[in-house]
């Protein structure tokens, strides 16, 4: 080969040949097809074929294949099929079914008979002492459902297509309902000098929002009841509904006793009056409301300690006096152990503001430690007065009164005296829910909060709850980025998103942002939904429902606060339309929107048309839906 030379390495051993893999399942499922088979052919009284079934190892010549018997045609498609044993993958030896006489082909009368032999089925006998009906359609049962899933059958679409509300009974609404200011959050014939608080205070409270003031003639009904009861002295317990004024409830008496002093507060007596809230964005609005209160007492400095935040500058505070402190339960401890320059031996005021929301987030352990802290340090002649502050009042809350309250007096300033079971939200709060399939969720939301932004135009103020991060971080960037290349954004005002996993920084911003703003979305987590006043918010929309009655409450009073208008919108899926029921027995009535119409009103004005073309999935959904539900924009 011109000094080219190939070596070959050729094996030693005889050359062995690699058996196809068969699995158990299929050698078990032929095996009972051949038993099948010749069973039902013994049944029947065919005429078998001279020769016998024989092994793959013999020599002689195969036997042929297994004779095929075609049922009659019938309209209903059988569910199982079973197909001819082939002999070339008879791979293996089967001992029960060695030496079965094969039976010959049976003709049939059927007229179709010829069109039946194109889809052949071997029939199997169904029992040994029963004879084999040819009619028979052999089809399993639904009960049984099927191998990989025994359980098919259990369920079906239509109980999560098909809502479990009665909705014939109910009165759909094409537009939402409008909501009108009221005024019964406020105390008739009463005002902030007829309480005894300070001048100082009365003219700051008097005094016009844009001039630094809070721009209140006349107090709430929840302030006129608790105001002069913590002046009394003793605990109190406080119960109200969400946007009565529960914040200014306690802060007023305090910064009135602190002011009504005969000597003067000075920063080096530390820490005298504790306010713990279960989130940061609620302690820094809180602090902000003390340091618009105390401009007319400048000697009397707030603080704010929160997690999230610089320690060192925390600590520098704290070292030079703060003398009213409000503190997340968790950074408060942090501060009580490592941070000794902190003074608080003449703690006179400790409150608790939404107590139930501290419970929730696991915060009953922390508090026990702080008021073992506060008992250990406080001098012997001071008598601490203790506040505890909720919307709605539970086995939890009663718990935490017991173990921070020594004989407490309560107040109930809800204007519906109901069951305790019920829940009070402002009477101006106009509640809707939507009927939503999963699949049109995402469009019914971008459709509703597009329609409301065009409606008020620069005026939209909206929150979004969601459940978790993730779902705030997706649709938030999709809202984002959603906008035309002709046109400017697809909704007008500016997106916000808020949620735990947000940097301190940014969800400080994120919240002082927009409440300044005059128009915006934001699209937030429950760390938005207790205690927080979102002023101009004129739609609560919660895309996916709380899992506790209390927890929607919270969240529809972001709006409607202080007798202001507001609207709140629930989408459920139709497997959860019973909810709406549940929420009822609270003392909660909602009332339905129409779905067809929220995605109509998105589309007019020309800026969208409907497609002709349409998707697999629209042709069987009805008219409306499919006009609406796929838009593009129109030819230019």
């Amino acid at each position: 080969m011109d000094g080219f030379s190939l070596n070959l390495a050729t094996p030693s051993g005889p050359r062995v040949v690699k058996r196809k893999k068969v699995t158990k399942f299929r050698q078990n499922k032929k095996k009972a097809q051949r038993k099948a088979h010749a069973h039902g052919s013994a049944l029947a009284g065919d005429t078998p074929r001279a020769g016998v079934v024989r092994p793959k190892h013999s020599t002689t010549t195969p036997a042929p294949k297994p004779a095929i018997v075609a049922p009659p045609q019938s309209d209903e498609p059988s569910d199982d099929e079973y197909e001819p044993v082939d002999e070339s993958e008879q791979d293996e030896p089967d001992d029960d079914a060695s030496d079965v006489d094969i039976p010959a082909p049976v003709a049939s009368n059927h007229p179709s008979t010829e069109s039946a032999t194109k889809k052949t089925q071997v029939v199997p006998a169904a029992s040994a002492s029963q004879p084999i009906n040819p009619t028979s359609n052999l089809t399993l049962t639904k009960e049984k459902g099927t191998r990989r899933n025994p359980n098919k059958d259990a369920y079906s679409a239509d109980s999560y297509l098909k809502p479990s509300l009665d909705m014939s009974t109910m009165v759909v609404h094409n537009t939402p309902l409008p909501s009108k200011e009221s005024t019964e959050i406020f105390a008739k014939q009463a005002t902030f000098g007829a309480m005894k608080l300070h001048p100082h205070i009365v003219s700051i409270l008097a005094k016009d929002k844009d001039a630094g003031g809070f721009g209140f003639s006349q107090p709430t009904r929840v302030q006129v009841a608790s105001v002069p009861a913590i002046l009394a002295a003793g605990d109190v317990m406080l119960k109200s509904e969400t946007g009565s004024g529960k914040t200014l409830s306690y802060c007023l008496p305090i910064v009135h006793s602190l002011m009504s002093r005969t000597e003067r507060v000075c920063r080096s007596e530390g820490c005298l009056a504790l306010i713990l809230a279960p989130t940061r964005e609620l302690c820094i609005q809180i602090h902000e409301t003390l340091e618009r209160l105390l401009k007319v007492a400048v000697y009397i400095v707030a603080g704010c300690v929160v997690g999230g935040e610089k320690k060192k500058a925390e600590k520098a505070r704290l070292r030079k006096g703060v003398s009213i402190l409000v503190a997340t339960p968790g950074r408060l401890i942090d501060h009580f152990t490592n941070t000794h320059a902190f003074k608080y031996n003449r703690l006179q005021y400790l409150v608790l503001d939404e107590a139930d929301r501290l419970l929730d987030l696991g915060f009953e352990k922390s508090i026990a430690q702080i008021l073992e802290c506060l008992v250990a340090k406080i001098d012997d002649d001071i008598t601490r007065q203790s506040i505890l502050v909720s919307a709605t009042i539970n086995a939890g809350v009663q718990r935490l009164a017991a173990l921070s309250l020594t004989s407490p007096k309560f107040i109930d300033a809800d204007a519906s005296k109901g069951p305790e079971s019920t829940f009070a939200t402002p009477d101006q709060l106009v509640q809707h829910f939507m009927i939503v399939p999963a699949k049109q969720r995402l469009c019914a939301l971008s459709a509703f909060v597009r329609g409301e932004c065009r409606r008020n135009k620069l005026r939209a103020k909206i929150v979004v709850f969601m459940s978790t991060c993730d779902a705030v971080d997706f649709v938030s960037s999709l809202f984002q980025k959603c906008q035309w290349p002709q046109s400017a954004s697809m909704f007008g005002p500016p997106v916000f998103r808020l949620h735990g996993n947000v940097n301190q920084q940014d969800r400080t911003a994120t919240f002082q942002a927009f409440c300044k703003a005059s128009s915006g979305v934001l699209f937030c987590t429950d760390v938005a939904a207790r205690g927080l006043n979102l002023p101009t918010v004129q739609w609560i929309v919660q895309y996916d429902p709380p899992t506790e009655t209390r927890d929607y409450v919270h969240r529809v009073g972001r709006t409607a606060r202080s007798g202001a208008v507001g609207n709140s919108l629930l989408f459920l899926l139709p497997s959860e339309s019973a909810y709406c029921d549940h929420l009822k027995t609270h003392g909660l009535n909602l009332t339905a929107l129409s779905l067809e119409s929220t995605l109509a009103r998105s589309a007019y004005k020309g800026e969208f048309k409907p497609s002709s073309k349409k998707a697999i999935h629209e042709v069987h959904a009805s008219p409306c839906l499919c006009s609406v539900s796929k838009m593009q924009r129109p030819e230019t």
